[in-house]
């Protein structure tokens, strides 16, 4: 069963019609008993024989207003019955009007002959009509039932092709269209709900185009569809899950994410799982999703329970069909290279099967090592006369059979002629009819060859023993010759082309970096990158050229995981003294593109990027600015994910030290932002009097949080140096000056979030004076007392901690309520001591400060004294 797009294209080819579905199946016509593959098409139904050459009757081809009746055995799963018109052309050639069908997935095989029977029908007489479905006795019931029996106090639930256990009281709830089948359940007696959705099934490539190639991000389309209306909320646990509990033989492999989301009202327990390289053609991924919503009085006293419930569901979650491998099938997708890297491996490993390619494979393998051997460059010469480092045995059983490639530009040209014969011999020539198609289909097969000798090369045949990484090693210890060759063989495996034209065997074509109509082998570029083979093309005086070429690399249709990749070159990258013909600053529009446009994952590394980029780079800022930075900014806090926002916030503590940048920030209107994103955290820092005993509160503190903390405070800070902005902050958002305090208050002492909350309650006294007493009232007494007077925080913390600290004191000071608070717990001995620590600590301007500082909370003590003792 499957909807295969190449072997639906096939069978086209035969019954001349759009095809819809297939299923390998067995059949009972008349006296015949065979297997066949049952083909749904557009306006009829067709048998043809497995290899899909022809029918397996001339008149095998049913329309559907000749299928009157539809009968569903009674006792079995798997078998109907089609009924036949007498007058269709197969009765009338003396075949039965009864055609007995065995099939692996029953349901999904009548859904598609329903829709299609339906839409036949009323195309054809112009009128709907119901499909002919009905129940009998065909065969004897099952003395022998093996099914998995549910656990106690749980039933089995059926929904879109998959099955779950599910409570007893956890009943389905309707919805707008339907009442059964909507995937949506509800317990009365606890509120817990659950939502289940199975997602369509996407071929592998067709995951990579949709960017959800990593069930990771799956899980953030998930969480910010969640809380898009949560104002506050945080994440309990996001991490990948195994799936438990194959309880059906499923030989698909199966990825799972758990994400547990708490909010005001709710939590949110986010179950996501990923059917990989589903049968029969093992070239497909299927997404499923568990959300169950909980309210937060029921998730106080049963989170332990509900996690391990939902878990339990999870795991169950099978599918309700397991139908075979189609291997036949399979070899011809594997023969016309169909799969990808990680496709060919699964299949190789689980399924023993090769592609007829592994010939030349084994060839261009074994020649690219015959030259790093005859050089002296690698010097095992058991790689080329045994096969004891080859794990798989058909390529081990071939290794040692394969004469070398002498010539490279010939070897390339029969392996294309040998697959456009290939080709000719399956599909109608009239779909060759020109010499330009012709020579497209002959690229795409080359580029999908060289993708698989990449994969054969990349460790694929050797594993570790010979790899990519090692190939790019030792190139520079080849000859002029050898070099040639080897660069050669790259290139092809690279496979750099135009979409409409052939690949580019020169290897100074990789200096250009690509368009935007190239497409390139992802896995090779990225270890061309990494193995300074790119850069050393450019020479050491040429680092801008380089840094061009990355740039215009990011902007064609490379893969997320290579993008990223060249990211983090920039991240490590020294930003310092860079000048405005430096060609590093040419990435910079690139990254700001893939951050406004790129997706949370790209966003997040190209955001880091630019953090490193801006560092002390007037250049670079300015540039940013110019092109909208600041709407970028908005747009990614809005994100609610905490590691684009945590650098997103970081790209702005280094962008608001300049007055007009942060005035082009607040006209963007990143003010209410900042404030709401403060009022919705503030609360999970990491406690200094340690965390609640409930899970859920203690796994809301993390170490992400604590750096948004910190980089918001610090911008807060900044945004502080105007008196306008420190105005509209406390009159505006009056609960600003509150959750700054709480987190002065709470957080673990003489941490970098400490320090950089202690430099914006400065700030905002040193903005609003009216401020001074409320921050004294709350911050002076336990920051004397357990951080400044604590010798285990003095020794951990750095010299910032200490100089915002005294800084916020000296602040403060100015009203004498606080210089009073300041005496109560002993400020003068505390300050003191501050003056004796060593100047890794304590400056020596730091120390002048302690000391002005102990001088004015002497005059206040003494004045306050002489007016307490009169006249």
């Amino acid at each position: 069963m499957s909807s295969d797009r190449q072997v639906l294209t096939a069978i086209a080819n035969v019954t001349q019609e759009s095809m819809r579905f297939f299923e390998i199946v067995h059949i009972v016509w008349g006296p015949d008993k065979k297997k066949a593959v049952l083909a749904i098409g557009q306006s009829s139904a067709t048998l043809l024989r497995l290899d899909l050459g022809v029918k397996v009757h001339k008149h095998s081809r049913f329309e559907y207003h000749e299928i009157i009746k539809v009968i569903k055995d009674k006792h079995s799963e798997d078998i109907l019955v089609l009924v036949f018109d007498l007058s269709c052309k197969a009765c009338q050639d003396g075949k039965s009007d009864h055609l007995m069908v065995k099939s692996e997935n029953r349901e999904l095989l009548l859904k598609h002959l329903q829709s299609c029977w339906q839409t036949h029908m009323m195309c054809k007489f112009w009128r709907p009509a119901t499909f002919p479905l009905f129940t009998a006795e065909r065969s004897k019931p099952d003395k022998f039932d093996f099914k998995v029996e549910p656990f106690k106090d749980y039933v089995w639930e059926s929904y879109c092709n998959y099955k779950f256990m599910r409570p007893k009281g956890m009943l389905e709830s309707p919805n707008a269209i339907r009442s059964t089948s909507t995937g949506l359940y509800h317990e009365e007696s606890t509120g817990v709900s659950l939502q289940v959705k199975v997602h369509d099934p996407l071929t592998l490539d067709q995951l990579k185009l949709a960017r959800r190639e990593h069930i990771w991000w799956v899980a953030v389309e998930y969480k910010a569809k969640l809380v898009q209306d949560q104002n506050q909320f945080y994440i309990i646990r996001s991490v990948q899950r195994c799936k438990g509990m194959n309880l059906v033989g499923d030989l698909a492999s199966w990825t799972g994410w758990e994400l547990i989301l708490r909010t005001r009202e709710c939590t949110y327990i986010c179950q996501l799982l990923r059917r990989m390289h589903m049968p029969p053609l093992c070239d497909s991924a299927q997404d499923i999703s568990l959300v169950f919503t909980i309210p937060s009085e029921y998730w106080m006293k049963f989170e332990v329970q509900q996690m391990l419930q939902a878990q339990m569901i999870v795991d169950s979650v099978s599918p309700c069909a397991t139908p075979g491998i189609y291997r036949e099938l399979i070899q011809c997708k594997l023969d016309t290279l169909r799969f990808d890297e990680d496709g060919i491996e699964w299949i190789a490993n689980y399924q023993r099967l090769h592609s007829h390619w592994r010939y030349e494979a084994i060839a261009f393998v074994r020649s690219i090592i015959n030259i790093f051997v005859q050089s002296k460059v690698i010097n095992n010469e058991e790689l080329l006369t045994t096969d004891k480092y080859v794990a798989l045995k058909p390529i081990r059983q071939a290794w040692l059979n394969q004469d070398l490639i002498h010539d490279w530009n010939a070897f390339f040209e029969s392996c294309k002629k040998r697959g456009m014969q290939l080709l000719n011999s399956s599909v109608d020539e009239d779909d060759f009819e020109t010499k330009y198609r012709r020579q497209r289909v002959a690229n795409r097969l080359l580029e999908r060859l060289a993708r698989y000798f990449a994969w054969a090369v990349d460790g694929g045949f050797l594993g570790p023993i010979f790899n990519l990484e090692l190939l790019l090693e030792k190139m520079p210890q080849l000859d002029t010759d050898e070099d040639k060759q080897i660069t050669t063989a790259l290139m092809f495996m690279l496979h750099l082309r135009d979409k409409q034209k052939e690949w580019y065997e020169d290897k100074y074509k990789l200096k250009e970096g690509g368009n935007d109509n190239c497409v390139f082998n992802d896995r090779v570029m990225q270890w061309i990158i990494h193995g300074e083979y790119l850069r050393k093309l450019f020479g050491r005086k040429s680092e801008g050229d380089y840094f061009r070429c990355l740039a215009q690399v990011l902007k064609t249709s490379g893969g997320p995981t290579l993008k990223a990749y060249i990211c983090r070159i920039f991240m490590a990258t020294a930003s310092s003294g860079r000048t405005e013909g430096d060609g590093s600053l040419s990435v910079v529009p690139v990254l700001l593109q893939l951050a406004r446009s790129g997706g949370v994952y790209l966003a997040t590394f190209a955001s880091a990027a630019l953090v490193n980029m801006t560092h002390d780079n007037q250049i670079v800022k300015m540039q940013l600015m110019n092109q909208g930075l600041a709407q970028v900014v908005a747009q990614n806090i809005k994100s609610k994910d905490d590691d684009l926002i945590c650098y997103t916030l970081t790209l702005m503590v280094n962008l608001t030290k300049e007055a007009h940048h942060r005035y082009i920030m607040a006209q963007a209107g990143l003010l209410p932002l900042l404030y709401d994103l403060l009022t919705s955290s503030y609360h999970q820092c990491r406690h200094a009097q340690g965390m609640s005993s409930n899970m859920s509160s203690e796994l809301s503190h993390s170490a992400i949080k604590e750096k948004i903390l910190a980089n918001l405070s610090s911008v807060i800070g900044h945004f502080c140096k105007d008196e306008e902005y420190g105005n509209h902050l406390i009159l505006s958002f009056p609960h600003t000056v509150k959750c700054l305090c709480y987190i002065a208050t709470h957080a673990i002492y003489g941490t970098p979030l400490m320090c950089k909350v202690l430099y914006a309650l400065k700030q905002l006294c040193s903005a609003h004076s009216a401020e001074r007493e409320e921050i004294g009232a709350i911050v002076v007494k336990p920051l004397l007392q357990d951080q400044l007077h604590n010798a285990e925080v003095l020794q951990k913390c750095k010299s910032e901690f200490l100089t915002h600290a005294i800084n916020l004191l000296q602040m403060l000071s100015s009203l004498k309520e606080n210089c009073l608070r300041m005496d109560d717990v002993d400020g003068r001995k505390i300050l003191q001591g501050l003056t004796e620590l060593p100047s890794d600590k304590m400056s020596d301007q730091l120390k002048e400060q302690c000391r002005s500082l102990e001088t004015r909370i002497r005059e206040v003590v003494n004045r306050e004294h002489e007016i307490a003792r009169g006249p």
